[in-house]
């Protein structure tokens, strides 16, 4: 027996070495510390990889559709007013006639008319589809020459003729009327249509006429028909007068001369 054994001890038996504590310690701190990571996501150094990443993922393969640019609309131009064409009626003739047009005139136009040299009795009146006649266009006693608007509520199939001697009578478009010229006066004798400037704001009229003291008229019209009576004298006229708003052309009965001025 070895000396340095002792009574009761077992010789196979041998005692914890500080050494192995020491890595039966590391290895559980080890073991602790994997399972706590184990749980932890780790987080990318940069964000915009996994951006990347999923849009990469979203891509289809095939055809990409790529949408249409916008067309531009243009921009509405809106014209001046315009009046009904010219429907090309004329027709001369001697004495009483009932003249039937082609086809109803439902229209709003001018009519220059000229007749009655004799200085007899002179009338134009407007037949309705009805088969009635209106109120006439024209009823002179002296040679008559001048232009008419022929603007009914109703169609109207032709006109009829009440005189003794010869007249002519043919259609004219409003868009053909004279138009007053702010630099002069404009100088007429008889019956007439004249336009205006379709301008906004205020407008007036400088007028003379009815010299002989018989009748006198000065009516604005617009596009929905007559808006005002501007003159209406027995006597001789001269004065100023505000011309309507909305108003396209003005229409003149008178049997002498007169003039008219805008500004």
């Amino acid at each position: 027996m070895s000396s340095e054994s002792k009574l009761g001890e077992n010789p196979k038996k041998e005692r914890w070495k500080p050494g192995w504590v020491a890595v039966i310690v590391a290895l559980l701190l080890g073991y602790v510390i994997g399972n706590q990571g184990a749980g932890i996501t780790e987080t990318p150094s940069n964000p915009t990889e996994e951006n990347s990443t999923v849009a990469e993922d979203s891509i289809q393969e095939g055809p990409v559709e790529t949408q249409a640019p916008e067309e531009e609309v243009p921009l509405e131009v809106v014209d001046e007013f315009a009046w009904p064409e010219n429907p090309g009626l004329e027709r001369s003739g001697s004495g009483d006639e009932v003249w039937l047009f082609p086809e109803l005139l439902i229209e709003p136009i001018a009519l220059e008319i000229e007749g009655n040299e004799s200085g007899r009795f002179f009338a134009v009146r407007p037949i309705f589809e009805s088969g009635e006649t209106g109120s006439s266009l024209v009823s002179a006693t002296d040679p008559y020459s001048g232009m008419v608007l022929f603007w009914e509520d109703e169609p109207v199939a032709g006109l009829e003729i009440e005189i003794i001697d010869e007249w002519n009578i043919q259609s004219q478009s409003l868009n053909s009327l004279e138009l007053i010229d702010t630099s002069s006066p404009f100088e007429d004798s008889g019956d007439s249509l004249i336009s205006l400037n379709q301008e906004s704001g205020i407008q007036t009229l400088d007028v003379v006429g009815n010299s002989a003291g018989r009748f006198f008229a000065v009516r604005a019209y617009g596009a929905a028909g007559r808006i005002d009576s501007i003159i209406s004298a027995t006597d001789p006229y001269e004065g100023t007068v505000l011309v309507p708003a909305g108003t396209l052309f003005l229409e003149i009965e008178s049997i002498g001369d007169w003039s008219i001025a805008t500004k």
